[in-house]
Order: C-alpha cells, then structure tokens, then sequence
C-alpha cells in the first residue's frame, strides 16, 4: 500500500477512536447528571438526559463500526457455484482485505480482535428488522431505553427487551445478548494508541495523548 494513502487510512482510524472514546465519556457526564437530586432536574430535562444515554451509546458503537470495518471488513464470500480455486483467486485479490491486512501489520493489530464484531452495531443500525422480527414472533409487550440491568424488568422474554444499558456494569443487553460498552471503548483507546506513534513517525501528525474527559469535564491524559 502506498505510505500516503496507509497514513490517510490509519489517521481516520484513530480519528474514530477518539471520538469512540469521547462518545463515552460523555455518556458517562450525562449518568453523572442523571444521579443528581431529582429536585435540581425538572421531568423534561430528565428525559432528555435519559435519551442522551442511548444517543451517547449509539454514536459509540457507529465510531466502532467505522474502525471495524477499516481494520477488520466483511469477508469476501463464495458464490453457489465457484469453484475452491476460483474463489481463493478472489478472495486474494479483495481490495478490503488485502487493506485491511496491510494496515493491521502496519500497527501490529491481530487479525482475531474484539472489535471486528459488529453484532451490536448492527442491532441499532438494523433496528427495523429487529423489530420485524420481534412482530413475527408475536409482539406484545416490550422494553426500550431502560437504565439498568435488564433483570431490574420481570415478566418480559429476553427477545422483548430492546436497548437496556446498565451503568453499573457498563454493558448493553439487545434482545438477550449482553455486550461490555466498557471494553469496546477500551479496545479504541488502544487502537488509537497502536495507530498514532506509526502517524507521528512518518510526520503525518504531531505528538498527541488522548485525552479523556471525567464527569467535572476536566480533561486528562491517557
């Protein structure tokens, strides 16, 4: 791959982890203020907090996809009736992949890592067809958007509990599949980490920490 456009790649990979990361930290400003005293937040402010937690979520896991499919694309897949030969041909000459695997070694990035699942993403980005799914099965009752853990709710099936973030564990439960927001997060940070020392040495950007921010939004250095 030519060194200009590897750069080009690897800076906007590192641009979405950073926003990743920023995604969360700012889910984690509006729980800080979500725990305030009732009294200091009127029911409309509440509510709009109370969305901001799932848009700070969703916004996370679209920077995640991007990096994923950067890094990590979907797989070239064999036709009904190409033969093994052919398809290897092919596979060898598919543009994301040999990309994929070029900037991947160009930061030293296993080809196995927990950011090439995109299952969660894909349950907010496809959320239509959850649903339609959900309708097939029946319908009837169903949770969104709660705020801790997804047991907190009784008498629903797990199939009928879309969108329960729980603050405490920092994971996501979809439908009876918990997934650790924490350690997606975590996992960019390390990403961005990987990807800038290699854009600082070729002179493609300056020397930068990411930069965290707590729930006072003082900011500190990685």
């Amino acid at each position: 791959m030519d060194a200009h456009v590897q750069n080009v790649f690897l800076f906007e990979v590192a641009k979405q982890c950073q926003f990743g990361v920023n995604a969360h930290a700012g889910l984690r400003n509006v729980l800080a203020r979500l725990q305030e005293r009732p009294s200091k937040l009127d029911a409309d402010t509440r509510i709009t907090l109370h969305n901001e937690v799932f848009r700070s979520l969703h916004s996370l896991l679209a920077h995640a996809g991007v990096v994923s499919r950067i890094l990590w694309p979907p797989a070239a897949k064999k036709g009904a009736k190409e033969s093994a030969i052919s398809f290897a041909r092919r596979v060898a000459r598919h543009e994301p992949t040999k990309r994929a695997n070029s900037l991947r070694t160009a930061v030293g990035l296993p080809d196995k890592h927990p950011l090439r699942s995109r299952e969660l993403r894909d349950h907010l980005e496809h959320l239509d067809e959850r649903l339609d799914a959900w309708a097939r099965e029946g319908g009837g009752s169903i949770v969104q958007d709660l705020i801790g853990p997804a047991s907190a709710i009784s008498g629903v099936a797990p199939s009928s509990m879309f969108r329960c973030y729980d603050p405490a564990s920092d994971t996501f439960t979809f439908r009876g599949a918990t997934y650790s927001i924490g350690d997606i997060a975590r996992e960019l940070g390390e990403v961005a980490d990987a990807c800038i020392p290699v854009l600082v040495k070729a002179g493609f950007m300056s020397s930068v920490k990411l930069v965290r921010w707590d729930s006072t939004g003082s900011a500190r250095a990685r």
